[in-house]
C-alpha cells in the first residue's frame, strides 16, 4: 500500500505556491459586483419596506376613521335619547 505525501514547502521556495498575480484583480472586480448588486438590491428592498410603510398608515388611518364615525354615531343616538 503506497502512501500519498504532501511535499512540504519552505517558507522561502515561492514556485511551491504559485499565485497568479491577476488574484488582488479578481477580488476587487468581486467586491465591485457585490457592491453593486447589494445596491441595486436595496434600492428595491426600500421601496417596497417605503411602500408597506405607506400602505399600513393608510390602512390604520381608514381603521380609525371608520371608529371615529361609528362612536359618533353611538353618542349621537345616545345624547338623542335612543330615538332614531
Amino acid at each position: 500500500m503506497s502512501e500519498w505525501t504532501v511535499p512540504k514547502a519552505k517558507p522561502s521556495d515561492l514556485s511551491a505556491f504559485p499565485e497568479p498575480h491577476s488574484s488582488g484583480f479578481a477580488l476587487v472586480a468581486v467586491l465591485i459586483f457585490l457592491l453593486i448588486v447589494s445596491a441595486i438590491t436595496s434600492t428595491f428592498a426600500l421601496t417596497a419596506w417605503t411602500r408597506l410603510k405607506i400602505a399600513s398608515n393608510e390602512t390604520e388611518s381608514q381603521r380609525l376613521g371608520l371608529l371615529a364615525e361609528g362612536l359618533t354615531n353611538v353618542l349621537a343616538a345616545r345624547l338623542s335619547g335612543g330615538r332614531g
